[in-house]
């Protein structure tokens, strides 16, 4: 129980990351990470 506790806590922390990625690199930083999925 605490593993997914833990877990769930670090993706948002992760989510929390992307999104001021995102807001400071803007589109330039969404396009790579489409290079990167495909």
């Amino acid at each position: 129980m605490l593993l997914l506790a833990f877990s769930a806590c670090e993706a948002g922390a992760g989510l929390a990351l992307l999104v001021a990625a995102t807001r400071t690199h803007g589109t330039d930083h969404l396009q790579n990470l489409n290079l990167l999925q495909c």
